[in-house]
């Protein structure tokens, strides 16, 4: 059940030591360069600003299971206590986001499924 996870926060761990207010700031450069770089993607194919936005997803994703997995208290700097209910809506969130960015990518092919005559 954390294989994915693990696996997402082991390939963003450099992002860990970043503080929240310059993750929240790159999010939020990401988020204002999306509409600008989907428009383009438009233009070539409609298909790849569905790969660009799922891309965005799950590198959101990521940044979210760095802070998560790699977290340390601020006084003692010391990994923080596991908590079961916290974890387990961690889990929720990190595969709803999964979830959406899968669904985002198969779209296309499952509108082409519903629409066969």
């Amino acid at each position: 059940m954390e294989y994915l996870p693990k696996l997402l926060a082991r390939q963003f761990k450099w992002l860990s030591d970043f503080s929240i207010l310059t993750l929240w700031l790159m999010c939020m450069g990401a988020a204002i360069l999306l509409p600008v770089l989907a428009g383009f993607l438009v233009k070539i194919d409609g298909y790849w600003a569905l790969v660009l936005l799922s891309a965005y997803l799950i590198c959101l994703v990521g940044m979210l299971t760095a802070k998560y997995y790699y977290q340390t208290d601020l006084l003692t700097g010391e990994p923080v206590p596991y908590n079961r209910k916290k974890h387990r809506l961690f889990l929720v969130v990190v595969y709803l986001f999964l979830s959406m960015a899968i669904l985002l990518i198969s779209s296309p092919l499952i509108a082409a499924l519903l629409l066969q005559p």
